[in-house]
């Protein structure tokens, strides 16, 4: 993955991005001292085309009210990585707590108010395990990647393989 400028990201961040050793990312915290983690990592889910895991951590859990300089951070970040990676991101949602159906509701209403998504597309799948718990997962690349039809067709087999019982 190619290095992000955080002087891009903070152009157009309401808060304050910057490299965090202590998490292996990058981090904010906003005006309720909520502290984000924001990391990339690698990811071999799909096999065609280079992926990384987009991961967003609460590092403080601390309670997060409705807050879209959030959302408008994170779409900063989103927006400095498909500048400089012609990669895609795999949204994952925990499951632990059981809130990943609200967390995969939340991401998707950010990227459908983004003033920049039609340059990307998003495709978003509920994969349920063998215990009947449903995973949230979405992909997202941008519009132009010449390898555009191989993810889309390797995303739908993946999530369709993943969601099949074993016999």
């Amino acid at each position: 993955m190619n290095k992000l400028s955080l002087d891009k990201i903070n152009s157009s961040s309401p808060y304050e991005v910057f490299l965090s050793e202590r998490f292996r990312g990058y981090l904010f915290v906003t005006n309720y001292k909520v502290q984000y983690s924001i990391d990339f990592i690698e990811d071999d889910l799909l096999t065609q085309s280079e992926s990384y895991q987009f991961i967003i951590q609460n590092i403080n859990n601390s309670a997060s009210p409705r807050d879209h300089f959030v959302k408008d951070t994170i779409m900063s970040i989103i927006e400095e990585f498909f500048q400089k990676n012609q990669s895609t991101l795999l949204y994952i949602c925990d499951s632990s707590d059981g809130k990943q159906s609200m967390r995969s509701r939340l991401f998707n209403y950010w990227f459908e108010g983004y003033k920049e998504k039609d340059k990307y597309e998003i495709m978003s799948s509920n994969v349920v395990d063998a215990e009947g718990t449903p995973t949230y997962v979405s992909v997202i690349f941008r519009k132009d990647n010449p390898e555009a039809e191989i993810i889309r067709e390797e995303f739908t087999q993946t999530t369709l393989l993943l969601s099949t019982k074993p016999e």
